[in-house]
This record gives structure tokens, sequence and C-alpha cells, in this order.
């Protein structure tokens, strides 16, 4: 990339010093997939402070192991006190039936159309991923963030590093309870991962707590047709606002390590072009077990893309298949960024000096 004080192209049409839709989603795509480079990469832990005024009202419980190998120090939970279980007690009532085995080797279905990491297509179009159809999976998470949402919390205060591995639990039988609605669906508890780091990285991204509330609950999501090479599930909001995607165990284990140094990244550099998490859950039913993350959705359908690239850093088999290229906007690869623009692209002086800054800031 490089910067220059010949005119630029309209490429990047600007109005009166700000930058455009198309502005933003071309530099979007030069910086490319930063969420696979979280994903891929050790990071850094900054101190944060850990004694904190814990409110009366919160019971204190040992940590889960469902991350045993987290990089993290073994910390306190805390939770109101009518949400807190012990994660390693048995929990009373119905939610005793649900196996909560980490087992991520299922048998594939012989009548199976399309298989696809843990996503399956059956002979009569129904998707489904470990076996739990996608809608069910979509109507049982919406119920679930709507009462995780939805509930009493304390007020906005200081994250504590032991905020980092907090988890929080809830049942929603079939039958309902004093608490959860009655539904349609299989038994499942839902896991709430860091609510209060959560809910600070939302306040610090100017999220409102009641539009996110309706945008992830009011509407079903749509899933999007491409599950990518990993065979993971995408939603998307129905306000085109939020992605919800799957993740594996070591995936979420490693997004846990990183909320430390996101957080500090976060405070120091509000201008941060890393991706924005909004929150990390986990679906448990039988021996199902589903994590999700909320994201940003970098790409609105209302931005118009002239290009769209996922870029790697690497060249090795980063090249746009054929069938790839016959879409209207295909998305493209790294060789195929070379290809098209050898000289890198053209920025005005003042938007590429940004844009290096917040990237050194972001690495650093």
């Amino acid at each position: 990339m490089t910067a220059t004080d010949q005119q630029t192209t309209d490429l990047f049409p600007h109005q009166n010093g700000r930058k455009s839709p198309a502005t933003i989603s071309c530099v979007a795509s030069n910086v490319g997939s930063i969420t696979d480079f979280l994903f891929s990469s050790p990071s850094t832990h900054s101190t944060l402070p850990t004694s904190p005024n814990i409110p009366s009202n919160e019971i204190h419980e040992s940590p889960s192991n469902e991350f045993p190998s987290s990089s993290l120090p073994q910390i306190l939970i805390h939770t109101p006190s009518e949400q807190c279980i012990n994660v390693n007690q048995q929990s009373s009532g119905n939610i005793n039936q649900i196996s909560v085995s980490e087992s991520d080797n299922e048998p594939l279905n012989a009548g199976n159309k399309e298989k696809l990491g843990h996503r399956r297509v059956d002979e009569t179009g129904i998707v489904t991923y470990k076996r739990v159809t996608v809608d069910d999976l979509m109507k049982s998470l919406q119920i679930g963030l709507t009462y995780v949402l939805g509930k009493h919390h304390h007020p906005q205060r200081q994250v504590l590093i032991q905020d980092f591995q907090q988890i929080e639990y809830q049942d929603f039988p079939p039958d309902g309870s004093k608490s959860t609605p009655i539904h349609p669906y299989a038994e499942f508890r839902l896991k709430t991962y860091a609510q209060t780091a959560f809910r600070f990285f939302r306040n610090a991204f100017g999220v409102d707590p009641s539009s996110f509330m309706s945008s992830l609950c009011a509407k079903d999501f749509r899933e999007l047709p491409n599950p990518g090479a990993s065979g993971s599930i995408f939603y998307i909001t129905a306000d085109d606002t939020y992605i919800i995607k799957t993740v594996s165990k070591k995936e979420a284990r490693f997004l846990l390590s990183l909320l430390p140094g996101y957080y500090m990244n976060l405070t120091q550099n509000p201008f941060t072009l890393l991706p924005k998490f909004f929150g990390l859950y986990c679906y448990q039913s039988a021996n199902k077990n589903i994590r999700f993350v909320i994201m940003n959705n970098l790409i609105p359908t209302n931005v118009k893309l002239h290009e769209k690239y996922d870029l790697k850093g690497s060249i090795y088999k980063r090249k746009a298949s054929e069938e790839e290229r016959k879409r209207d906007l295909p998305t493209l690869k790294d060789n195929d960024f070379k290809s098209l623009h050898p000289h890198g692209l053209i920025l005005e002086p003042f938007f590429y000096d940004q844009l290096m800054q917040t990237i050194e800031d972001d690495v650093r």
C-alpha cells in the first residue's frame, strides 16, 4: 500500500474530509480477515486490577475447568446468587438429565448429502449442526439471550481480571420455570462467558443495550448460505447488524485468553480495527456443546462494495476458485489482490497515516 499526493481514483470517493462507505468497505477489505489472525496468534496480557469490592449479594465459587489449559490464573466467579452454580457440582432438577460431554467426534449419518465439519445437510435440505437443526438452535439461542440480556445486572464498574473467567449458567426446561419461559424445544442450558467484560466491550463500542437485545431477539436470524471451509454456522441478525458464528472449544478458549489484552488495546486504542466481540455463549443439550461468538457485521448489505477480499497474509493456495469468480461479487484472496493491485491501493496521505497508525497500535 502506498501513500501519494497525486489525485486519488474514484475507488475512494470522499466528501468534506469524511470517509465514504466505499472507502470504508475497501479499507476493510484491505485489512483482511483479522479474526483469523486473532484465532491463530499468541497474546500478551497486561496487568489488570484483581481485588474487587464484591457486592454482598454475590457468592463465590471455584472456577470451571472447562478450559483447563487457559493461560489465565484460576480465579473466582462472581454472579448474582440466584444464578450462580458451582461448576463442579451436579445441579438439581431436570438438568441432571443433560450431559455436557465435550466429545466433538460424532459419527456421520449415512444419509447425509453434504458434510462439512459438524454442519450437515440431509437429502431433504434440512441443515443441522451437531445433529441439532439450525432453526431449533437459533430459536433456543434467542430464548436464552432474551433471558440473559434482559435480566438485571449490577451497575457498570471497572473490569477486573476475575471478570474474564466469569461463567454464568441458566437452565431452560421445556415446561418453563419461575424465571424462564415455556418453549417447544429440547431442554437446554445456556452458559454465558465473561458477561461483565463483554458488557464493557459493548458499551465501549457504543452499543445500546436495548438495541442490542432487540437486534438479537426480536426477529429470526438468517443463516448465511456459505459456511466456509470450517463448516461453522453463520447467522446474521434481521437488521444486518450482528454476526453469530459457531466456534470450536479451542477457539473459545483462545478468545477468552485474549480478552485481557483485548481490553487493554481497546482502552488505549479506541479506533481499533480488530473485530468487535460482543458476547461468547455455549448451548448445551444432551451431549451437545455448541459455542457461539457474537460479532459486528463488518460488511453490511447497504454498503456498496467494489471488490471483496479474504486476506490472510499468505500466498499458498490463496486464489479464488473459478466457481467463486463467477459470482456477482466474488470473495477474492491474496494472490488475486496481488494480480489486480500489483502496486497496492492508493490512499490520500491523511487516510493512509490513520490506517497505518491504527494497524501498528493493533499489532503492538
